[in-house]
């Protein structure tokens, strides 16, 4: 505590993640290129420095004022700092039973049935390649991460120190329920998203004997019930679910797949009846933590998964395409891979997705693309094969299967910063990437075959600019 800021702001939050989790260490083992961090149970946290630099990026989004923001957060400019008035502790990962596990806990974690699967096999891994103008993986461009599956929840401590009762309490809380509190990598192309279970909230004036005592009877563990903290009513929750609604604009396309199906990924299990052989390529599925009655368990049926980093990739070559048309630059008769810029480079994908050079340059995308799990009944067998020019027959070793997903469709919800500093033509050439999806020109997912092709309905907001590019 400090002395010149004696009244105490306490929440305890309870966050259930709704897309995969990937807070790296920096580092890999030789087998994935980016392990999770682990608490002492080895098991997946929150550390409080992700979340408080979280909080700290989305405040100075909402006030725009950097002395306010280093007056909460803290700073330190050569001699001159002072320490956070922002305190937020490790976040500690829910067992079956819906108590966060806070202390070395090895005979619980054993028989726990949501827990083992984390501490006895490695976590789960996604792929994940960069495709270039030609179609093809950019050297140096595979990589992979574990991840955290969906659906588990943490518990964790935020304090917030003030010299009195304070309206930017609300705000910090309001943070939690922003589209764009997000943790961990990846959280542009649909990672690391959360939803708030709960929020119980004390304070008190630490100046007064009375609230001294109240404080000091507040258990630091987080898996004890502290009847000091107490739900936040439902009108304050409802001010603080819509605090930040001006700050982004929603994008949604209904999906249905046209006949030939689609597939996403390359999964490891096999969704369909197969009586003999099962099939070569499958789509990627993924099991999720329930909560029924307050007790969690694994899912039993696996979720054909869309991953947003493959809508996003597609969409964003989509993007540079129509942008370059707009502004007529068109390509040569000299198809040397040479003189075509990479996609990365179009003006129009820089403002929309962002981009990263070296370890020092960079800028953050405007668009959050968020995952879907869907639960399809209708799941084929599709059979190929390569034919020799020579013959006529089939080549030895080319007979393959995959299994397609044919019934399910699915909306998709991309949500923009507002107000955006983009051109027209920027966010013309994003609204005709998205029609070309909705009518069946543009393919997701393992395409080339017929498959991946969709038609919908495309429902546009009114995006609100601050400013206009130069167009390029």
């Amino acid at each position: 505590m400090n002395a010149n800021y004696p009244y105490c702001h306490l929440a305890r939050i309870v966050l259930q993640t709704t897309s995969p989790l990937s807070i790296g260490t920096g580092f890999g083992d030789g087998l994935q290129d980016a392990l999770v961090v682990l608490d002492a149970n080895a098991l997946p946290a929150l550390p409080g420095t992700s979340i408080a630099g979280v909080l700290r990026h989305l405040y100075f989004d909402v006030s725009q004022d950097k002395n306010k923001t280093n007056t909460l957060f803290g700073f330190q400019e050569d001699k001159d700092g002072m320490d956070s008035r922002v305190e937020a502790s490790w976040g500690h990962i829910h067992d079956w039973k819906n108590k966060p596990v806070d202390e070395l806990q090895t005979a619980v974690i054993d028989s726990d049935p949501i827990l083992i699967p984390l501490v006895n096999q490695p976590l789960p891994v996604r792929d994940g390649i960069r495709i270039d103008n030609f179609g093809v993986t950019v050297d140096h461009s595979k990589f992979d991460c574990s991840y955290v599956p969906i659906g588990h929840r943490f518990t964790l401590d935020v304090t917030f120190w003030d010299t009195q009762h304070s309206s930017e309490w609300d705000t910090l809380l309001s943070l939690f329920y922003s589209p764009f509190f997000c943790l961990g990598s990846r959280t542009r192309a649909g990672f690391g998203a959360f939803n708030v279970e709960s929020i119980r909230t004390a304070e008190f004036d630490l100046r007064t004997h009375d609230d001294l005592e109240r404080y000091s009877k507040i258990s630091p563990k987080l898996s004890e019930n502290n009847p000091e903290l107490k739900e936040i009513d439902p009108a304050a929750k409802v001010a603080l679910t819509t605090k930040h609604d001006s700050a982004y604009a929603t994008i949604r396309l209904t999906l249905n797949p046209e006949d030939g199906g689609y597939r996403f990924g390359s999964g490891k299990f096999s969704l369909g009846n197969h009586a003999a052989k099962t099939a070569d390529q499958l789509p990627l599925s993924e099991q999720k933590i329930v909560w029924e009655n307050n007790c969690g368990k694994i899912s039993e049926n696996r979720f054909v998964v869309v991953p947003a980093s493959s809508v996003k990739g597609a969409i964003s070559h989509r993007v540079a395409f129509h942008y370059n048309r707009l502004i007529e630059h068109f390509v040569t008769t000299d198809l040397e891979r040479s003189t075509l810029k990479d996609p990365q480079e179009n003006p129009g994908v820089i403002a929309l997705f962002g981009y990263a050079k070296g370890n020092d340059e960079g800028k953050a995308g405007l668009l959050w693309w968020k995952e879907e799990y869907l639960n399809p009944s209708i799941i084929k067998t599709h059979y190929h094969n390569h034919i020799d020019s020579f013959t006529g027959g089939v080549r030895k070793g080319m007979l393959f299967t995959e299994e397609i997903v044919h019934d399910v469709g699915y909306t998709l919800t991309v949500k923009i910063k507002m107000p955006t500093n983009t051109n027209q033509n920027t966010l013309k050439a994003l609204k005709m990437s998205f029609e070309d999806l909705a009518e069946g020109r543009l393919a997701l997912g393992a395409s080339g075959r017929g498959h991946g092709y969709f038609t919908g309905e495309l429902t546009w907001p009114d995006i609100q600019q601050t400013s206009v590019e130069n167009e390029q």
